[in-house]
């Protein structure tokens, strides 16, 4: 039987989410700086913003440590 992401409870995640979050949150400014000139003109800082956020978000979700791979 398959768990989804959603069916987990907070005990059973093997990773603090918000620490993964809080620690990447520079990463999110950063791309947003680097995108911001490469995106149609009604594309808005803020909208890049909120689009990285919820990326990080789902990422850090996601992450299962048991994998081997780290979170970069």
């Amino acid at each position: 039987m398959s768990v989804t992401l959603d069916q987990r409870s907070p005990t059973d995640r093997p990773v603090d989410e918000d620490a993964l979050v809080r620690r990447h949150l520079p990463l999110v400014g950063y791309l947003v700086y680097e995108v911001i000139g490469r995106v149609p003109a009604h594309v808005s800082r803020d909208e890049l913003h909120s689009a990285g956020l919820a990326a990080l978000a789902y990422a850090a979700r996601g992450f299962d440590p048991s994998r081997g791979v780290p979170f970069q």
